[in-house]
């Protein structure tokens, strides 16, 4: 009895029986005619000068022995419960030329058709020559063996992992010349069982030479290395998943279910393999074939620095060639990782279409290297392209990695690149072989910013529509992480040509591999840079390239856009050494060293040199710089409080008190003349558009309502008098000692409101450079007093249900409400925009149902529902808005930032030489309107602290009764208070 293999497919491998034999043995006869067709032979192709062979013949496995081992006939199969063969702890086994068959006991641990078991050193025993087939489980199983031999044998319709190397600590075994057919899946094992391998290796430490595995349900050849040996040989001193492939030669996959060859799910080779620290080493595997497997030819998901030389990889379902993640390797200048293979679409080109899968895919990371493939009858399939999987949500890697790619031919393969997500790829032609366009030039995706008329130009579908460069300019990975504030995460980052529009574009921001941007960059030349955003950043790293890649002279500079005031940015090299800006009065240069940066105020424009000047090559990062956004110039954000007491209150309208300064539109309220300072400009009140200054120890009543101001500076003490309804109104105000609106114990009576105006562009308030306030702001780092008159009840649930059309709501309890409040009435369907506001135009004398300007639109359910659990109450709620004090941003007109730039209160603390100041706020009965700026990170309210205190220390806020209204960002963000 023979088994006839298949080249493609696994269900049309057969059984036969010999009827004669001629030829020397060279022609045998059958019983019966085979059911199927077996094309078989040793095909050729051409790569344009040269023939190649192919070795696609079909085997035939001889079963049939006259000595058997074997199963009892039908209780065997009943019971998947067949004979098993073991040497155990040192036993000698000799088995040759006999036929195996109803063996393995299927799911009993170590019952197995043929079995080396814990035997040690076994040089001198072999199971070669064998037939082993129809296995309940497994056919050979080597366990805590060496040196055994494995050899010449056939095995045929096996469950679970065929030819079986178990625990991981098995050395120098010889798997050679086997033939292993039709591996079926075992259900009750091991877990990988379910996706066996006709040859499968705990370990690559053994010796896989010249064999061959057909039709497996999964794969043909599978490295499952462990971290350490699993069951008995459990040891912390053999590292399988780093331990050396001692030899990986002349084998062959076909017609498997999935792959050929499958390394997963790592495989990272060290010198030491249990010493990380002693680097990676190269492991080199030899002359496979893989031809019609389901999916890959070969295929890694994690491996490291392995090496694939002279493969023939053919006609396979997907890529011939998957390689996942490429980690734990080193920079070499000559040991490609695939060298010199084969690539083969269809074996016949006259029937070839194109493929649907590239033939080769490159992994994640970086100094994955190619010299020598051939790829043959891909036609506009596409031959070659990189960042495997980096677009699945398991990796969503940043992409841009540096490929290095020689000696590549494309016959019949009119697309060479397929460009996949995130379309980031830097292809590096070092003869010219894959651009033609001659040595040390680059393929890579479309961006606008990388097309240079005559340097840099898009192609036709031959490249997908990418880019080719010629060898005048490179393309690098500029990565772009560490971004403050978390308002920039997940923004886009623009990139242009310097001053070219036309040459925009927009790159995605990715949370994985790094936390931030990469881009592949033509370099030399200039280019500005933004985030798509109104937040400007704060903090920043930069990181060029790879050092192995630089060439002595390249650069890249960036101009970065900035919105809100900037001193300048220090950046701060991979070594934590600063690298000090130019002047604006010079030029910033590429012979500048990298991190050089140069600020133009008047423009917003900060530039930064990314050169080969000035690097560290003994840093693991050379080419990388931290930035940090700068506001304060020396001696300007400095500690203003005084412990000296506030002199008697005195009015904001007495003259006497004021003097302006015109030339600066400033007007200071402090004492003058007498045995104070004389007043070195008018003594008025200020005037539209003045920034007012409230002088440390002054006590400033505000006793009429001020024009519109600049910024407000209150380094003493202003306070509203309540004497009539006041507002005060500006572009921003800074309280370093206290701004007060009435007191706890007799909040305001009159009408109060806070506006504060003004738009992105406008100046910013700068207290301290931990604080990036922006504009629109009230900050403080004293104490703030807001009290209006608190409602008795500021929100309350409705009694009954209203309903679309009605006017009138029932309320379950009295309320303090008066006709002309504004009210507000949730909403309680899914859909939560059913919300409505109304003023009240009546009230019952019981204080329970009011009547509103308006009917509503949606139901407001309030009532019981009755539940298997018991009753459920589900009642709407209903908050007045309106309040006597008002802090509000003013809105509407583009001067105000439109309706979504609101004002906002930021309550915080700062260290200065002379200590800590810490904030601290009550707000009560407040209205608190327009307020948070939308797309920015500037809530209404920020509590904000960076100290740590005590419990008695303890800076205190007070939030109560308030309504908050018509808010374009959060409404309160408490950060350490």
């Amino acid at each position: 009895i023979i088994v006839l293999t298949h080249q493609s497919d696994r269900s049309k491998i057969e059984e036969l029986v010999v009827s004669s034999v001629a030829d020397a043995g060279l022609t045998i006869h059958l019983q019966t005619p085979t059911v199927y067709s077996h094309a078989s032979a040793i095909n050729t192709v051409n790569d344009g000068t040269s023939d190649i062979d192919v070795d696609m013949r079909v085997e035939v496995g001889l079963l049939t022995r006259n000595v058997v081992i074997q199963g009892e006939p039908g209780k065997s199969e009943e019971q998947v419960f067949g004979s098993h063969l073991m040497a155990a702890h040192g036993a000698e086994l000799r088995v040759e030329n006999i036929e195996i068959r109803r063996c393995g006991q299927s799911g009993v641990l170590g019952r197995y058709c043929s079995h080396f078991h814990m035997a040690g050193d076994l040089r001198t025993s072999y199971i070669r020559s064998n037939s082993i087939h129809d296995s309940f489980q497994r056919a050979v199983t080597i366990h805590g063996t060496h040196r055994a031999v494995v050899q010449n044998n056939v095995a045929y319709n096996v469950k679970g992992h065929t030819f079986f190397v178990e625990d991981g600590d098995e050395r120098y075994n010889l798997i050679e010349g086997n033939l292993g057919i039709l591996t079926q899946i075992l259900s009750v094992m091991l877990k990988s069982d379910l996706k066996p391998a006709t040859f499968w290796m705990k370990t690559p430490t053994n010796l896989w030479r010249n064999n061959v595995a057909v039709g497996c349900v999964k794969d043909g050849y599978w490295l499952e290395a462990s971290g350490h040996p699993g069951g008995p040989s459990f040891t912390e001193t053999i590292c399988p998943i780093h331990d050396h492939w001692y030899e990986f030669s002349d084998n062959f996959a076909h017609a498997n279910g999935v792959h050929g060859l499958r390394i997963y799910p790592a495989y990272f080779p060290f010198v030491d393999p249990c010493d990380s620290s002693s680097g990676p080493k190269a492991q080199y595997l030899y002359d496979f074939t893989s031809y019609m497997n389901g999916n890959n030819g070969i295929f890694s998901k994690k491996v490291g620095d392995v090496h694939h030389v002279r493969a023939k990889l053919v006609a396979n379902g997907g890529s011939e060639l998957q390689w996942n993640i490429f980690e734990h390797v080193e920079y070499r200048e000559d040991d490609p990782n695939v060298k010199d293979c084969l690539f083969v679409n269809n074996i016949d080109s006259g029937s070839a279409t194109a493929s649907s899968s590239p033939a080769l895919f490159m992994p994640q990371m970086e100094y994955f290297h190619v010299d020598g493939a051939t790829f043959i009858n891909y036609l506009d399939g596409g031959a070659i392209a990189g960042c495997a999987v980096c677009n699945s949500d398991q990796f969503l890697s940043q992409g841009g990695f540096t490929y290095r790619l020689q000696n590549l031919i494309f016959q019949n393969t009119a697309k060479r690149t397929v460009w996949t997500a995130p379309y980031k790829q830097i292809f590096y032609d070092l003869d010219g072989s894959l651009t033609g366009l001659g040595p040390l030039t680059t393929a890579t995706p479309y961006w606008k910013w990388n097309i240079y008329t005559g340097v840099c130009e898009q192609q036709d579908d031959t490249y997908d529509e990418g880019i080719l460069c010629d060898n005048t300019v490179q393309v690098r990975r500029l990565q772009i992480d560490g971004v403050e504030p978390r308002e920039l995460d997940f923004q886009q980052l623009m990139l242009q040509q310097f001053d070219m529009e036309a040459n925009r574009d927009y790159m995605t921001f990715l949370p994985k591999e790094f936390y931030g941007w990469a881009l592949p960059v033509v370099n030399r030349r200039d280019y500005n840079a933004d985030f798509n955003s109104l937040v400007d950043f704060r903090e920043m790293r930069i990181r060029y390239s790879e050092p192995e890649y630089i060439i002595p002279g390249e650069y890249m500079r960036l101009v970065w856009n900035y919105t809100d005031y900037r001193y300048t940015f220090d950046v701060f090299y991979s070594n934590n050494e600063q690298r000090f800006p130019v002047s604006t009065a010079v030029d910033l240069v590429e012979t500048d060293d990298f991190g050089t940066g140069q600020i133009f105020p008047n423009e917003r424009k900060w530039h930064i040199m990314l050169s080969s000047e000035g690097i560290d090559e003994t840093l693991s990062n050379p080419y990388q710089v931290t930035v940090d956004a700068i506001q304060c110039a020396p001696g300007a954000c400095v500690d203003l409080f005084t412990d000296e007491p506030l002199y008697d209150p005195t009015f904001w309208s007495d003259t006497s008190y004021w003097c302006r300064d015109a030339a600066t539109a400033t007007a200071t309220y402090y004492k003058y003349g007498g045995d104070f300072p004389d007043c070195e400009g008018v003594q008025t009140l200020p005037i539209e558009g003045d920034d007012v200054v409230i002088n440390p120890r002054m006590y400033c009543v505000m006793d009429l309502n001020p024009p519109i101001l600049n910024h407000v500076y209150v380094d003493g003490k202003l306070e509203f008098l309540d004497d009539a309804d006041r507002t005060l109104e500006a572009y921003g105000i800074r309280v370093w000692r206290e701004l007060q609106v009435g007191s706890r114990g007799r909040p305001f009576e009159h009408n109060a409101v806070i506006r504060l105006h003004g738009q992105r562009t406008d100046a910013t308030i700068i207290v301290h450079d931990s604080r990036f306030l922006g504009n629109k702001v009230l900050a403080v780092i004293g104490n703030l007093e807001l009290h209006g008159a608190e409602p008795t009840v500021a929100w309350t649930h409705i009694a009954s249900t209203v309903n679309a059309g009605d006017d009138m709501i029932t309320l379950s309890e009295p309320v303090d409400w008066v006709v002309g409040d504004a009210i507000v009435i949730s909403g309680t369907e899914y859909d939560a925009d059913q919300y409505e506001t109304a003023t009240i135009t009546a009230i019952s004398a019981d204080m329970l149902t009011i009547t509103v300007d308006t009917t509503f639109t949606y139901r407001h359910f309030g009532g019981t529902i009755s539940t298997a659990r018991g009753d459920v109450t589900l009642q709407a709620v209903v908050g007045k808005l309106n309040r006597n004090v008002v802090f509000e941003g003013a809105s509407g007109s583009t001067a105000e930032g439109g309706n979504t730039y609101g004002a906002h209160i930021v309550v915080m603390d700062a260290t200065f030489d002379e200590g800590t100041r810490v904030g601290s706020s009550s707000i009560t009965g407040v209205n608190l309107n327009n307020c948070g700026q939308e797309g920015l990170e500037h809530a209404c309210i920020l509590y904000v602290y960076d100290g740590s205190y005590t419990t008695s220390e303890y800076p205190i806020n007070i939030l109560q009764a308030c309504a908050m209204q018509d808010a374009n960002n959060y409404a309160i963000i408490s950060e350490g208070s």
